[in-house]
C-alpha cells in the first residue's frame, strides 16, 4: 500500500469517526440543538388559583380554579377537566361538612403528571 492510500484511508476514518462523535453529542444534549424535536416541549406546571390552602368556607359549592399546560387533561377529585387553549381550567366541586380534600392533577400529552393537594374546610355553622 503507498503513501497516498494511507493518508486516503486515515482522512476518511478520521471523518466517519466526527460524524459519529457529533450525532453521539447531538442525542446527549438536545437543548444545545434548537431545531430538535424536544425544544418546543413545555414543562408541565399546575397552578391553583383558587381556593388556598387550608381555607375555610361556608358554601358546599367550591369553585376550583388553576393554571397549566394549554388542553392538559385536568382532574379534581377525579372529576374530569380539560385546560384551555391558554392552560385556563376551572371547575365546582361539592363539599362535605368538615375538612375535605381537593386533589387537583394535570396530565400532559406524554402521560407525565404533577399532582396538588389541598385541605379546605366546610363550616356551614349549622350543628
Amino acid at each position: 500500500m503507498n503513501k497516498t492510500a494511507i493518508v486516503l484511508i486515515v482522512i476518511v476514518l478520521s471523518v466517519v469517526a466526527f460524524i459519529m462523535y457529533a450525532k453521539n453529542q447531538k442525542s446527549m444534549s438536545p437543548s444545545l440543538y434548537p431545531n430538535s424535536a424536544t425544544a418546543n416541549k413545555s414543562v408541565l406546571t399546575l397552578q391553583i388559583l383558587q381556593p388556598t390552602d387550608k381555607v375555610t368556607v361556608k358554601e358546599s359549592s367550591l369553585l376550583v380554579k388553576g393554571t397549566t399546560l394549554p388542553k392538559a387533561s385536568v382532574f379534581v377529585n377525579d372529576n374530569d377537566v380539560q385546560a384551555d387553549s391558554e392552560g385556563n381550567f376551572s371547575t365546582t366541586v361539592i363539599l362535605e361538612e368538615g375538612e375535605n380534600p381537593v386533589v387537583v392533577t394535570a396530565v400532559d400529552d406524554d402521560g407525565n403528571s404533577v399532582e396538588k393537594e389541598l385541605a379546605v374546610t366546610l363550616d356551614t355553622g349549622i350543628l
